[in-house]
């Protein structure tokens, strides 16, 4: 019998995915387009990804985390390109900044700072999940990078996902992986 029993590493996705505009990046792990809905968001240029994506009882999908991704030319600047974003977030993700519900909700801060490599804003979410007996408030981070490669990168992740340390590892990634080009 072995005493060191073989381990396992995720490895990195090996699936090259076309950026709206042109060039190609490398999906992380996990993550992947909607075929259904993908002309809808290269028609405003990003390219989206989610994570287990799936229909709900409720007939809504839901998925564990999204990723957006844009050329930096095909929005005015990086608030452009996270409002662009945001209309491909599932329900939960959509609300995930807001504390409270309905009239009186009120949507928590977004902090703006320059990273080594560009702007980055930020924010911590609350995403409501329905549980088979309760509703749960799960804690999650949004991330959104403007990266000196000429991409911008938006990442919606639970902290038990990894938080904003993952999505800017992510962001990371999907940057380092670029390949400039225009489409023809």
């Amino acid at each position: 019998m072995n005493a060191f029993p073989m381990m396992s590493f995720p490895l990195p996705s090996k699936e090259t995915i076309t950026l709206p505009g042109g060039g190609i990046v490398r999906a992380p792990r996990g993550y992947k387009p909607d075929p259904l809905k993908d002309e809808r968001w290269r028609a405003v240029g990003v390219l989206v990804l989610y994570r287990h994506l799936r229909s709900m009882l409720s007939g809504t999908m839901e998925s564990n985390g999204v990723i957006a991704i844009a050329r930096r030319d095909a929005h005015a600047d990086i608030d452009d390109f996270v409002n662009a974003a945001r209309g491909a977030l599932t329900t939960r993700w959509a609300h995930g900044d807001e504390q409270g519900w309905g009239d009186s909700a009120k949507r928590l801060p977004v902090e703006r700072r320059t990273a080594t490599d560009g702007v980055e804003l930020s924010g911590a979410l609350s995403v409501h999940v329905v549980g088979f007996w309760d509703v749960y408030d799960w804690p999650g981070r949004f991330l959104a990078l403007e990266h000196a490669c000429g991409l911008r990168v938006a990442a919606w992740i639970w902290d038990k996902h990894g938080g904003e340390k993952r999505a800017r590892a992510m962001a990371n990634a999907i940057a380092r992986s670029y390949r400039g080009g225009v489409e023809a």
